[in-house]
């Protein structure tokens, strides 16, 4: 047996270069764990779904921040109606009052107040009232049944891609939005408009010059 002296290091095994060299052997040739890991498509389903939610969720809190357009300048927008025509808000500026109904086939509220439309349309028409209605998502089909249903004979088209309701920042059907002659928004109605007011507000759009 080797004697141990107080001042002789005690022999580590396991610190031999040998032993240090063996297990350099066995590991060589093995790629270090990589960084970059692909993800699998269900992960990027989820992430894209998470951000296309989140997104959707600061669209909506920012629209509802901002509030319906109820004043200033009414944003311009073309609309090609059912019977061809191709129109622009601003082409009556400086002529006629206009009135913006936003509508849908499927809305209850939307079929209740359109008899009360049709008739005050009829009335103001000849003063220079345009009426436009602004259909929301219904194939033609249905919005020509429905535009026959209640004898409506005022300008009619569809929202391509929900682009005038975005503009005027509506949250449902239906809503109305009147127009003076200069181009501002007088009073946006959510939900079917009192025929007195809405009448009356018409009557004074016209009185100013």
């Amino acid at each position: 047996m080797t004697e141990v002296t107080q001042n002789q290091p005690i022999s580590d095994p396991y610190g031999d270069q040998e032993v240090l060299d063996a297990y350099a052997d066995t590991t060589a040739g093995k790629a270090p764990p990589s960084k970059n890991r692909m993800m699998t498509p269900f992960a990027l389903v989820v992430v894209v779904a998470v951000l296309l939610i989140s997104a959707m969720v600061v669209r909506g809190i920012y629209k509802n921040e901002q509030g319906p357009v109820s004043d200033g300048p009414a944003p311009d927008f073309s609309l090609k109606t059912y019977d061809g025509q191709n129109i622009r808000l601003s082409d009556y500026k400086g002529e006629n009052v206009v009135v913006i109904n936003f509508w849908q086939t499927n809305c209850p509220p939307c079929h209740e107040e359109a008899p009360m439309l049709v008739n005050v349309y009829n009335d103001y028409k000849a003063q220079g009232v345009v009426f436009i209605g602004v259909n929301a998502k219904d194939p033609d089909k249905l919005a020509l049944d429905y535009i026959a249903q209640y004898d409506i004979t005022y300008l009619n088209g569809l929202d391509v891609g929900d682009k005038i309701q975005e503009m005027y920042r509506t949250d449902g059907y239906p809503e109305t939005i009147v127009v003076s002659r200069d181009g501002e928004v007088l009073e946006h109605y959510i939900g079917q408009p009192n025929e007195i007011a809405f009448r009356r507000l018409l009557d004074q759009a016209l009185e100013q010059s």
